[in-house]
């Protein structure tokens, strides 16, 4: 739905709206996103993050995954950085959309846990 503005200076409640309570950084981790593909053969993909939260994150990937899948994602290191290894952590696939070099996903960690490595702004009240 499109709201007509009244005022010049007003803004429109849809646009401004943000449903998150969590509060997200726009940083690009290299991750590794590994799962298993429509045919149950395992599929590893290294890709970077374009948004994260303590909750979840949102990348790009070429491997096709569906809302409600399951795909472990691991922080790798930038190319020429020596970093100790990160364990991975199951994300479930909230929602997808297609893209020119793939799909855009939305994941949500499962358990809990931190995985990113950055201090996180206080979550917005209900």
């Amino acid at each position: 739905m499109t709201e007509v503005l009244k005022e010049p200076n007003e803004p429109a409640i849809e646009s401004t709206f943000d449903r998150r309570k969590a509060k997200r950084l726009f940083l690009n981790f290299p991750v590794e996103v590994s799962g298993k593909d429509r045919n149950g053969q395992p599929v590893v993909e290294k890709t970077k993050t374009d948004d994260i939260s303590d909750q979840g994150c949102r990348l790009v990937t070429t491997i096709p995954v569906k809302r409600g899948d399951v795909v472990d994602i691991r922080p790798t290191n930038p190319p020429g950085e020596s970093l100790p290894e990160e364990s991975a952590q199951q994300f479930e696939i909230m929602w997808v959309h297609a893209t020119n070099s793939g799909w855009s996903v939305g994941a949500r960690k499962v358990h809990d846990g931190k995985i990113w490595k950055v201090s996180f702004p206080p979550a917005k009240s209900s």
